[in-house]
């Protein structure tokens, strides 16, 4: 899964100057989307929060949509495990 770099605001408290950052947002191994600012890890996003995420930092949808298609495409423990049953059970009668 490819992750997005972009120059983006740093947030900070209203009235002081804005600075500029790197950002970058990518997949972390556990599948949660993270967000490092500027080589620091800033935060780690579940899937339940990636919508919300994605609306204050617009940049980071597209993968947010990557996600979404990788994590549907994986089937529970469950099912596998009741496909492999049925295979097994097949096989023996």
């Amino acid at each position: 899964m490819l992750s997005i770099t972009c120059i983006a605001h740093i947030p900070g408290p209203v009235g002081l100057p804005v600075f500029f950052g790197y950002h970058t947002f990518q997949a972390a191994a556990d599948g949660q989307l993270e967000h490092w600012i500027d080589g620091t890890l800033s935060a780690t996003v579940p899937p339940e929060g990636w919508d919300g995420y994605a609306q204050f930092w617009p940049q980071c949808a597209d993968l947010v949509s990557q996600l979404k298609r990788a994590q549907a495409a994986k089937l529970p423990e469950d099912v596998i495990a009741g496909a492999i049953a049925s295979v097994a059970a097949a096989v023996r009668s």
